[in-house]
């Protein structure tokens, strides 16, 4: 953009990204106990244990026109730039690394947001794996 990199990080306190999930329909999701593989891949159980953890799916009815969805929800991730953050961008580094040091320091990320959302049952994993991956 032709910034400066100093302007921007003296003048930049924080970065919100975010983007809509489909919200479940309430009269026909349906819960499944998801496979170890998808457990183990997506680390849901730092969301809600491995023992009785429970997804939804998207299933159709009358009220949600058979699309299983009924509104929408949004997903975020909201980075503060700290000190470190601030260095990082300075010093020129690339994105991959920005990102790892701001989730060493607890933000979650916007797939992260989504994978909470879909272990309450508001959205499914399928509709935050579809808005999430990077094409």
């Amino acid at each position: 953009m032709g910034v400066e990199d100093y302007l921007l990080t003296s003048t930049l306190n924080s970065i919100l990204s975010q983007r809509l999930v489909r919200t479940l329909c309430t009269h026909c999701q349906r819960a499944y106990t998801p496979v170890p593989e998808l457990i183990d891949e997506l680390g849901l159980e730092r969301y809600a244990g491995r023992e009785g953890l429970q997804l939804h799916e998207a299933v159709g009815c009358d009220q949600c026109m058979n699309t299983g969805y009924i509104g929408r929800s949004v997903i975020a991730e909201f980075l503060i730039l700290s000190e470190s953050i601030r260095r990082l961008i300075l010093a020129r580094a690339d994105g991959t690394e920005i990102q790892r040091t701001a989730i060493a320091a607890g933000m979650d990320t916007m797939q992260t947001d989504g994978i909470k959302k879909a272990v309450r049952g508001i959205t499914s994993v399928e509709e935050v794996m579809r808005v999430t991956q990077v094409i």
